[in-house]
């Protein structure tokens, strides 16, 4: 090609790359996120009433913020050495309802003098299961006489890390050197970076269950569409009155397998029903376009980490005030379980 036709070649616009919007989440985790982040501004309105000790014991709860940096394998409660099945029955029926609190309770439920958010429900459900755990042998965490603060005290030791007199120490040793005024300001950061821990704690948990409710749901579906297929399988696998014989593990076992075919039509008979009913009943999450995974791999993880960071940064209430070592910006940011400890 000559430099004269290359000079008359027509210019092509440069090609310019554009960051997409993220893909909005599902409908039910943007809803949900609104209520968090309804009910987080409502603690952070409260926070400044409460005596600062308390807002830094909060801050070293483990549970919930652990699972936002590490996966979370719960903690034994109790041996069960030697106990009797209903003494089993007792202790797995706690651990039961401790889940359903650990799933759904921010830290700051368990101080008492934050009586807003101590519904008569909510005390209620803290009552009957310490009445519960006061019935049984070995409970780990000796009881405080303060239902909400003994639940936390046990879910912290069933969730957390383990490692919360460590934690406190080393928070001690940093905030002990610093003027009223700063540990005011470094309370402050460490409560912001744990609601953002916090949110995004419950966003991931809400787009797991999600996304197994969805495939659960249609592997039920294909189940129940194919159920007919299986029942001559079914009927096959039932002895007639003919070949029962007293000594046959056939007639063993005849009447649980009478039984399991009886259900087993009930199925097939309402198969039609029971399959429009929860096509019907999870058709707006079936047909959700919106995002139901994680962040991908490769987006900066724990982003509050390194606003914290910065926030201890640039931390100086007065000129002569010294910044916080990196040793200590590090420190605090394990001791509130906002990274792993080193």
């Amino acid at each position: 090609m000559s430099a004269r036709s290359h000079l008359h070649k027509p210019n092509r616009p440069a090609t310019i790359s554009q960051e997409h919007a993220p893909t909005p989440f599902l409908l039910p985790v943007r809803m949900e996120n609104m209520t968090v982040e309804t009910w987080l501004l409502q603690v952070a309105a409260y926070r400044p009433q409460l005596p600062i000790e308390d807002r830094y014991e909060v801050l070293l709860w483990s549970w919930p913020i652990r699972r936002a940096i590490a996966s979370l394998s719960p903690n034994p409660l109790w041996t069960c050495k030697d106990d009797d099945k209903e003494t089993l029955d007792r202790k797995a029926a706690v651990l039961t309802r401790l889940e359903s609190l650990e799933r759904r309770w921010y830290p700051y439920r368990s101080l008492s003098k934050i009586n807003e958010f101590h519904d008569v429900d909510f005390t209620k459900l803290c009552r009957d299961i310490c009445g519960q755990l006061r019935e049984l042998p070995d409970v780990p965490v000796p009881d405080p006489d303060n239902d909400p603060l003994w639940l936390a005290r046990l879910i912290e030791t069933r969730w957390g890390d383990g490692r919360y007199d460590y934690r406190r120490d080393a928070q001690y040793e940093i905030m002990v050197r610093l003027n009223p005024a700063m540990r005011q300001q470094v309370c402050e950061i460490g409560e912001r970076a744990r609601d953002a821990a916090y949110r995004s704690v419950q966003t991931t948990r809400l787009l797991d269950e999600l996304r197994h409710t969805k495939k659960s749901m249609e592997s039920f579906i294909s189940w129940l569409g194919k159920a007919k297929n299986h029942m001559p399988f079914v009927e096959g696998q039932i002895p007639s009155d003919a070949e029962l014989n007293i000594s046959s593990l056939e007639w063993l076992y005849s009447e649980d397998l009478a039984a399991f075919s009886a259900a087993f039509q009930v199925v097939t008979a309402k198969q039609k029903r029971v399959t429009d009913y929860l096509e019907h009943t999870f058709d707006s999450l079936r047909k959700d376009a919106g995002r139901d995974r994680r962040t991908k791999a490769g987006k900066p993880s724990c982003p509050w980490v390194a606003r914290a960071t910065q926030a201890m940064m640039d931390l100086r209430v007065k000129p002569e005030d010294l910044r916080l070592k990196q040793e200590d910006r590090s420190e605090l940011l394990s001791a509130w379980s906002l990274k792993p400890l080193a």
